[in-house]
């Protein structure tokens, strides 16, 4: 009888303990699946500080490649503005030295290049305002090429101005062919 006894309580105690023995241990299958799984989240994160950090130096990239863009344009339209003035200055002696010289298509050339060097200015004005816009896209690559079909736009423009001063001084040297020594010969773009 007290092996009867015994024998029916160590059946009852793993027919009982045996449910909560299968759930406490796992199979190493389930615990390499959630060591995977961890590892694999731990990826995507790393991947997502990464790409957000390269996102940043790219924006970073590009800006200081606009401001680098602006410094030089705003100092070109400087130079064009200096120029525009020096010009004027020389026609208003010009006309001040010899009243029958005609200088009014030489004015207009200047006035011309007076109206084309501000609307770039405008332009290179509104560009600046509008990057810090464009920048916060998710698209860095997008807003880069946006931003350079403005400054080509905008340099294009200056190349025009700077062409037709170019042609003013010419005329401007031909105004004066009798009162300096010998006329040079100037190149035409």
């Amino acid at each position: 009888m007290g092996s009867v006894l015994i024998t029916s309580l160590l059946t009852l105690q793993l027919v009982f303990s045996s449910p909560f023995i299968g759930q406490a241990t796992d199979t190493p299958r389930l615990r390499g699946q959630e060591l995977r799984e961890q590892a694999q989240l731990r990826n995507e994160e790393k991947r997502a500080t990464i790409a957000a950090r390269f996102t940043e130096i790219r924006r970073q990239r590009i800006t200081n490649f606009f401001n680098r863009l602006i410094k030089r344009l705003e100092s070109a339209i400087a130079r064009l503005e200096k120029l525009i003035e020096r010009i004027e200055s020389r026609i208003a002696k010009i006309e001040e030295e010899e009243e029958d010289l005609a200088t009014g298509p030489i004015t207009e050339q200047v006035n011309e290049a007076k109206a084309m060097l501000a609307d770039a200015k405008a332009d290179l004005e509104a560009a600046k305002d509008n990057f810090e816009a464009l920048l916060d896209s998710d698209e860095p690559k997008e807003v880069f090429n946006e931003v350079r079909g403005n400054i080509i736009d905008i340099k294009d423009a200056l190349v025009e101005v700077h062409r037709i001063l170019v042609n003013v001084i010419g005329d401007i040297k031909g105004l004066r062919v009798g009162t300096t020594g010998s006329p040079g010969v100037s190149p035409t773009p």
